[in-house]
């Protein structure tokens, strides 16, 4: 028997009612580190494999945080009307947000990259974002929301697949201040993502990625995810979920996210003729000089 089939036997054999429950792929190690964070916030908080969890663990739960989509399909299933609170899942759809289910998407907060847009000055005010029409969806709403609030326009593009994003970004490259990718390894890959560095460059477009790299291979700046902090983000929702008297658990609430990892290549700003505020020098994890 598995440590995670042997955590959920006790914890039903014992009584573990009341306990909420972390379902997650404890070999996966960005799973393991965003579980860890959300538990910080869970005291007591019953680990469990996606394999091996069962219907009678997850039913006992205030709340039940699935990491990943492996983990969030397996909780739907087996437990349709307990609070869930999900994480490290790219691009929920609104089909996936319910009165039982929400949480916190992979991709960093949008308003986190919007801000940082903002914060440079009032000549960008057009961001350019392609986007997986399959799935974006959600990200654009909330994305949509934050550039209004600051004074920006969205010029958005949906795609269907990775062989239509350079002909999306040539597209709407002359009617736009920046261009942002958001986070979708599925979407843009490493031969993508260099080719649109390129592109960028000779275009003098500022390019807001979303790895770290992305910056220190000249992109401007980068909001990659924290998965530390997605952890952290998630726990402090199940915990509210969890804190509230049972009748009101439900509905769950609305997405959240997770501010992200800012990273910054002052010589590409330099070079685009950008001046990045101090405060956002300061808030950033690592500057590329």
């Amino acid at each position: 028997m598995s440590v995670f089939s042997l955590v959920a036997v006790l914890s039903v054999v014992l009584g573990a009612s009341g306990s909420p429950v972390v379902v997650y792929e404890a070999r996966v190690a960005q799973y393991k580190e965003a579980a860890e964070a959300a538990k910080g916030k869970l005291p007591g908080a019953v680990d469990a494999d996606p394999e091996s969890v069962t219907a009678g663990l997850l039913q006992q739960a205030p709340v039940v945080v699935a990491v990943g989509q492996k983990a969030l399909n397996k909780v739907k299933t087996l437990a349709p009307g307990v609070p869930v609170v999900f994480t490290m899942v790219l691009s929920p759809g609104a089909d996936l947000v319910n009165g039982n289910v929400s949480g916190v998407p992979l991709e960093a907060d949008p308003a986190a990259v919007l801000e940082f847009v903002r914060s440079l000055g009032g000549k960008l005010k057009r961001v350019g974002v392609v986007y997986d029409a399959k799935g974006g969806s959600g990200l654009l709403d909330t994305a949509q929301r934050a550039a209004s609030e600051r004074g920006l326009t969205l010029v958005p593009k949906a795609v269907s697949s990775p062989d239509q994003v350079r002909d999306a970004v040539a597209a709407m490259a002359s009617s736009i201040d920046v261009l942002w990718l958001p986070t979708d390894p599925r979407l843009f890959s490493r031969e993508l993502c260099s080719y649109l560095l390129g592109f960028a460059a000779e275009r003098n477009l500022p390019l807001v990625g979303f790895l770290d790299n992305f910056t220190q291979s000249g992109a401007l700046a980068s909001i990659a995810a924290d998965y530390n902090d997605i952890g952290w983000v998630t726990g402090q929702y199940a915990n509210e979920v969890m804190n509230r008297v049972e009748k009101s658990r439900l509905p769950v609430g609305p997405l959240r996210y997770s501010k992200g990892r800012l990273t910054v290549n002052v010589k590409t700003a330099s070079a685009l003729g950008l001046d990045v505020p101090g405060p956002m020098l300061d808030r950033a994890k690592t500057v590329f000089r």
